[in-house]
């Protein structure tokens, strides 16, 4: 998945061996999950799939069907914000980010022409996919998928239910920085999980989980500048340009941690037009928990959040009495 993940397994419901052999089930079906869906391995499904041409058809695991599945539902909801077909455009935009990352010099956005090119291969409408089957084909010459917004946390969930099948009652599993608590740290002690402050220094929220998963989207780690701008490495499929301003942070809780990245990446698309509330009944997301960082033009910040995270978060200064 081109990132790095940790497993935490609570002392005092297994032996030390039991916890350790636990642990090690689930970093395995987490490394199942990346060997199926990585757009880093060409051997992958989704390796395989990219190289197919116009009209071949291939048949999906179940796994990578699922993934498949609810990444088409969430560009449904987010009316093409979310497109796992974006590919074409992030390959114009990630040398940008790694150039300003490495340099910290400005860099030229990339013609029209060039960015019209890219567009015509982007669109899950250019997929075709039979549930009943599991199998996926594209209609137009040039369509790629990249599950990397879901598929890290879908392999969450995959390191938890191993840990769940193992014995383990209270864990935490962390890749890339999703994240999903298995019951409790210890009884009556939630997991307690910091939100990065996506414009400084340490957090902006610290919250309590038990049997919970967050994922969290934003510009903070990825993005470059052009002619001034500060430019996201999330791209709206719908205009070709990557999202500048606006939703800057986009946090989001759920009972799966697969589907809390799908919609926390699709908040960050969204951009800035809209309250947080409207958003995820739009995206049908109304029953879950949420809170996004918005960035005015002159650079202030203001947080936004559901009521029920409010509840979720940790008072620290309190704690610290």
């Amino acid at each position: 998945m081109g990132t790095t993940g940790a497993v935490t397994v609570a002392l005092g419901q297994l032996d030390e061996a039991a916890a350790q052999a636990a642990a090690g089930r689930a970093v395995a079906a987490a490394k199942r999950v990346s060997a199926r869906m990585s757009a880093y391995d060409p051997e992958s499904e989704v390796g395989r799939f990219n190289r197919l041409a116009a009209g071949e058809a291939m048949t999906l695991s179940p796994d990578t069907a699922r993934v498949l599945a609810l990444a088409l539902e969430t560009w449904r909801t987010s009316e093409g914000r979310f497109d796992v077909t974006v590919g074409p455009l992030v390959q114009i935009y990630r040398p940008l980010v790694r150039q300003y990352q490495l340099d910290g010099v400005e860099v030229a956005l990339p013609p029209d022409a060039r960015v019209a090119e890219a567009r015509a291969r982007v669109g899950s409408g250019h997929l075709v996919f039979d549930t009943k089957r599991r199998t996926l084909a594209k209609r137009v010459e040039g369509v790629r998928i990249d599950l990397g917004a879901v598929a890290k946390g879908f392999g969450v969930d995959a390191a938890v239910e191993a840990l769940r099948a193992a014995g383990v009652r209270r864990a935490l599993v962390e890749i890339g920085g999703e994240v999903r608590a298995l019951g409790e740290k210890a009884p009556g002690v939630p997991w307690r999980v910091a939100v990065r402050n996506p414009r400084g220094e340490g957090s902006i929220v610290t919250l309590d989980l038990a049997d919970r998963a967050v994922a969290t989207s934003g510009d903070y780690a990825q993005f470059f500048v052009s002619g001034g701008v500060r430019y996201s490495h999330i791209v709206d499929p719908r205009t070709g340009r990557p999202v500048r301003r606006g939703i800057v942070s986009a946090t989001v809780l759920a009972r799966d941690c697969a589907r809390a990245d799908a919609l926390a990446t699709s908040l960050c698309a969204w951009g800035g037009e809209g309250g947080l509330k409207g958003m995820l009944a739009a995206l049908g997301a109304g029953d879950l928990e949420a809170l996004v960082v918005r960035e005015a033009a002159d650079g202030a910040l203001s947080v936004e959040r559901t009521e029920g995270l409010k509840k979720l978060e940790v008072n620290l200064a309190r704690d610290a009495e």
